[in-house]
C-alpha cells in the first residue's frame, strides 16, 4: 500500500541552496515489493486538476524496489494550483453530472409496483421526492377515553380523545417551544422576567426530545413564540391562586414555581418532574392520578415493591400521548434497480442537510432478489450523519430493491402495496445512488506476487489510493540554512525558524503555502536522525518562547506541508489547526 506522497520534492536541506523539482511527485510504498512493469505503468498514476478535472499521467515512472519508491515525472511543470492524485487503478474517475430522476408516481410501496432504476452502470443517479402521508385509513391507538375497561373518573380524563373510526394520516405536525424573557405581568401589574436557568433549558430541551422520539411530532426550539417554558409566577397562569400552591401550572405556557428552590434542577429531579408533567399539559394530556404515571403525583416512579430507577415517562403515558399524537407516517419510497457485474453500491440520503432543512430521520433498507423470486433484507441503515442514511456495500450481479422510509416505519411488508405505519418523522429527501463495478483483471497495480495493491487500505487487495494537494508561491523553512542573505522565504534565503514563516504567510497576499524541510545534520544524511537539526516549539523551562515560536497556530487559509526527515520537538506546546477562539479566525487552515 502507499505510505506517504511527497508532491513536488525538496532537495537541498541544510546546505545553503533548496532545490525543487516543479515536475515530479514522490511516492512511497511499504516493504511489499511491487511488480516493476505494474509499478512503472504510468496508466496507474492519474494527477487530476480540480479546478477544470482535467487528467494527466507522468511522462515517465522509475520505481526504486530497495527504497520502495516511485519517482513520477511529468512533461512540464506542475502549475498552480489544488490537485487530487489517484494511484492504483486504469479506471478513470466519472466527472459527469448526476443523472436525476424524477418519479412521477408515488405509488411504489411494494415490490411490484417499484419505481424501475434499470440496470445499473457506471452513473450517479439522484432522486428527489418526500415521504409524504399516504391516503390510507389507519386505526385509533389505544388509550382513549371510551375504550373499554378504561376508567371513568369525575375529576380527571387522562385524554380527549374519543371514537375508533380509521383515519388518514395527516403530515407530522411540528412543535415549537421558546423561553421568553417576559411572560406576563404580576397582581400589580410590574413585568414578569422568565427566572429560568440554563440547566432548566437543557431539561426543557430533553423533555421534548424524548416527547418527540415518542410519538408522531417534530419539536424544535425557536427564539420567540411556540408554548413558553417559564420558571417564576404561576399566578401568571391562575391570579387566584396562593403562590406556593403548585410546582407547576400551564395554560397556553408552562410555569414551574420560581418560588421553590429547585436546586441544580438534574435530570430527574423535582423541576424536571414538575416539567416533564405541565408541558404534558401542553400536547394535549391530562391528569392520571390513579395510575402510576408521570402525569399523576408519582413522577417517573412506576410503582412496585421494589425502588427501581425512575421511568420517564411511564407506559401509561405513553399510550396517552401516542393516541393523541400517533406516529403515522407510513410512506414507502421502493426502488427497483439490476447489476449485471459485482462492484461497490451505494446510496445516500440527505434529507437533515439540505439547505432548507428537512425534518425526516431517514431509513435506508436494501432487498436481494434471490432465486425463484424470494426477496431478502441484505442491508439497513439509520442516522449515518445526522439523522441522514448510508448504505456503503459490495454487491453481486442481481436484480435488487431499495426502500426509503422514516424512522419507526420499518415493519413494513413489501408484498403488499401501502403496509407502512409507525414512522415518526416526514419531509422531503435527495437520494444519491452510485454503482462502481469492480475492475477487470490486468486493470490494477499489483505486487511481486501478483496480488493487487490495498489502495484504499481497507486491508483487502483492490481500490484506489487518494491524495490531495496545492502548488502554488512557496514559504520554505530551513532549520539548517546557510544562506547568507536576508530570509525571505525563497528557495535560495528560506526562513530558520517556523514562526518566522507563518508570520509572512499570513500577510504576504496570495501566499498560502508553507514548507518545511528536513536537513541531514552534520553528514548531510536525512535517515540519520541522531545529528538532524530539530525545530523547537513551545516554551522553555524558564517559560520563554522557544527557537521556531512558543506556538504553532496555523493562520487562516494557510497550508503547511511538512518534509521527510522533519523532526519537530514540542515542550509545553501543540500543533493547532483551524479555530478555537471566536475572536481569531483560522478557518481554511491545514
Amino acid at each position: 500500500k502507499v505510505v506517504a506522497v511527497v508532491p513536488q520534492p525538496v532537495s537541498g536541506g541544510g546546505t545553503g541552496s533548496l532545490t525543487q523539482a516543479l515536475n515530479q511527485i514522490d511516492v512511497y510504498f511499504n516493504d511489499d515489493p511491487l511488480d516493476e512493469t505494474s509499478a512503472e505503468n504510468v496508466l496507474f498514476y492519474q494527477l487530476i486538476d480540480t479546478s477544470t478535472n482535467a487528467i494527466a499521467n507522468p511522462l515517465t515512472v522509475s520505481y526504486d524496489v530497495a527504497q520502495n519508491k516511485a519517482v513520477l515525472t511529468f512533461a512540464a511543470d506542475i502549475a498552480d494550483g489544488t490537485y487530487h492524485l489517484r494511484i492504483g487503478e486504469l479506471d478513470k474517475p466519472d466527472f459527469a453530472t448526476s443523472s436525476v430522476v424524477s418519479v412521477a408516481d408515488d405509488d411504489n410501496s411494494s415490490f411490484d409496483t417499484a419505481f424501475d432504476l434499470g440496470i445499473l452502470t457506471t452513473q450517479t443517479i439522484q432522486i428527489n421526492e418526500a415521504i409524504t402521508p399516504q391516503a390510507i385509513a389507519q386505526p385509533q391507538l389505544p388509550g382513549g377515553n371510551d375504550e373499554p375497561g378504561h376508567r371513568e373518573i369525575t375529576i380527571e380524563q387522562h385524554i380527549g380523545a374519543t371514537g375508533t373510526t380509521p383515519s388518514a394520516p395527516g403530515a407530522i405536525p411540528t412543535i415549537t417551544f421558546s423561553f421568553p424573557e417576559t411572560y406576563g405581568t404580576d397582581l400589580f401589574g410590574n413585568i414578569l422576567y422568565n427566572e429560568i436557568t440554563e440547566n432548566q433549558k437543557q431539561r426543557t430541551r430533553e423533555i421534548f426530545e424524548i416527547y418527540s422520539y415518542l410519538t408522531g411530532i417534530e419539536v424544535q426550539e425557536a427564539a420567540s413564540g411556540g408554548t413558553g417554558i417559564v420558571t417564576g409566577d404561576i399566578r401568571a397562569v391562575d391570579r387566584f391562586i396562593p403562590p406556593l400552591a403548585a410546582g407547576g401550572i400551564a395554560g397556553g405556557i408552562a410555569v414551574m414555581n420560581g418560588a421553590l428552590d429547585w436546586g441544580d434542577s438534574p435530570y430527574g429531579g423535582g423541576w424536571f418532574v414538575t416539567a416533564f408533567h405541565e408541558i404534558g399539559h401542553t400536547l394535549g394530556l391530562g391528569h392520571s392520578y390513579d395510575l402510576p404515571s408521570v402525569m399523576g403525583s408519582s413522577g417517573g416512579d412506576v410503582g412496585g415493591t421494589t425502588p427501581g430507577e425512575p421511568i420517564f415517562p411511564s407506559n401509561f403515558d405513553i399510550t396517552h400521548i401516542n393516541r393523541i399524537h400517533p406516529a403515522l407516517s407510513n410512506d414507502i419510497d421502493l426502488h427497483k434497480f439490476e447489476l449485471t457485474a459485482s462492484g461497490r453500491f451505494t446510496a445516500e440520503v440527505t434529507a437533515d442537510r439540505l439547505p432548507t432543512k428537512s425534518f425526516l430521520d431517514s431509513v435506508l433498507t436494501l432487498y436481494r432478489e434471490a432465486p425463484g423470486g424470494v426477496r431478502e433484507i441484505i442491508a439497513r441503515n439509520d442516522d449515518y450523519f445526522g439523522e441522514d442514511a448510508f448504505l456503503d456495500l459490495n454487491l453481486e450481479a442481481g436484480t435488487y430493491y431499495l426502500a426509503i422510509t422514516s424512522v419507526g416505519n420499518t415493519e413494513f411488508d413489501p408484498t403488499v402495496s401501502d403496509s407502512g405505519y409507525g414512522g415518526r418523522t416526514d419531509g422531503n429527501y435527495t437520494l444519491d445512488i452510485n454503482f462502481t463495478p469492480d475492475p477487470l483483471t490486468n486493470t490494477f497495480m499489483v505486487d511481486a506476487t501478483g496480488v493487487a495493491l490495498d489502495g484504499d487500505a481497507d486491508g483487502t487487495p483492490g481500490g484506489v489510493f487518494d491524495f490531495w494537494f496545492q502548488s502554488g508561491e512557496t514559504i520554505f523553512v530551513d532549520k539548517a540554512t546557510q544562506s547568507a542573505g536576508p530570509a525571505d522565504g525563497s528557495l535560495t534565503n528560506p526562513y530558520a525558524n517556523i514562526d518566522d514563516a507563518l508570520a509572512a504567510a499570513a500577510t504576504s497576499g496570495t501566499t498560502k503555502i508553507v514548507r518545511i524541510v528536513g536537513n541531514g545534520g552534520t553528514d548531510n544524511d536525512i535517515s540519520t536522525v541522531g545529528d538532524n537539526e530539530a525545530y523547537l516549539i513551545g516554551l522553555s523551562d524558564s517559560f520563554q518562547p522557544l527557537e521556531d515560536g512558543g506556538t504553532f497556530e496555523i493562520p487562516q487559509n494557510v497550508t503547511v506541508m511538512v518534509d521527510e526527515g522533519v523532526i519537530i520537538k514540542l515542550q509545553k506546546a501543540n500543533i493547532d489547526v483551524g479555530s478555537n477562539d471566536i475572536l481569531v479566525d483560522r478557518s481554511q487552515g491545514a
